[in-house]
């Protein structure tokens, strides 16, 4: 499988957003190296506005104008991920008339903290778990060893007591808010999309979004009501 940037023959920089994480990550890829980056810990609607216009203007080009873009579908902030799809969409419809749509890629939280922490464990062989709280007594689970990873391993979820029975290294994905905050001696991580500059790497993390993905454990369900009952009664004839 090739490399996705490299495979979509366009030029030009692509604009990655990781809008899951209350650090909003924002940077302009091309040939393989960050020409702008920028992270932001305000409010996410703040942050992504403020580091968009930063990296536009480092890079001298707009949002509607990159050759690609990849965003961050979670595990995370529903909000930041909705936020940085629709920005997507938006620069994507600016596009002049005639041009085709520039592609878009999605890639996971957790595995993107996978890389991170696998570029700092040196030659450890341990096995390490990556949790990012999915509600209450739920975390979305990675679990690798630093030195075999797969394509898209699965992403299992784990109650306290699968928590608990974990004998190896656990890390946490914090959020801005935490219905079960891990005690403070289970070390944090800030998943940092710096790997992404590599070909290889990018193969094995990026996919298609056609759907525009926003990862959840399990299909949301929607009730599908009828009107019928606001309706008023038939007139007596």
């Amino acid at each position: 499988m090739p490399d996705p940037i490299q495979a979509s023959g366009r030029d030009g920089p692509w604009l990655v957003l990781d809008t899951s994480t209350p650090t909003v990550k924002v940077g302009a890829l091309y040939n393989n190296r960050w020409i702008a980056f920028v992270s932001s810990d305000r409010p996410t609607h703040e942050a992504l506005d403020h580091a968009v216009r930063e990296v536009s203007d480092a890079c001298s080009c707009p949002p509607h104008r990159m050759a690609g873009f990849a965003y961050c579908q979670g595990p995370g902030s529903i909000l930041g991920i909705r936020l940085a799809i629709i920005s997507i969409k938006a620069w994507r419809a600016l596009r002049p008339i005639g041009e085709e749509p520039a592609p878009v890629y999605s890639f996971t939280s957790l595995e993107i903290a996978a890389e991170t922490l696998a570029k700092s464990s040196g030659k450890s062989t341990d096995p390490v778990a990556i949790v990012a709280e999915w509600k209450k007594n739920a975390w979305n689970t990675l679990t690798f060893s630093p030195d075999s990873r797969t394509e898209h391993p699965a992403i299992e979820v784990w109650d306290p007591d699968r928590l608990a029975s974990w004998a190896h290294r656990i890390y946490v994905i914090e959020q801005r808010k935490q219905w079960t905050p891990l005690p403070p001696e289970v070390p944090r991580i800030t998943p940092d999309p710096d790997c992404l500059i590599d070909p290889a790497l990018r193969v094995r993390l990026l996919s298609p979004a056609d759907t525009w993905p926003i990862y959840s454990p399990e299909e949301k369900q929607y009730i599908v009501w009828s009107g019928e009952r606001h309706r008023a009664p038939a007139p007596a004839s």
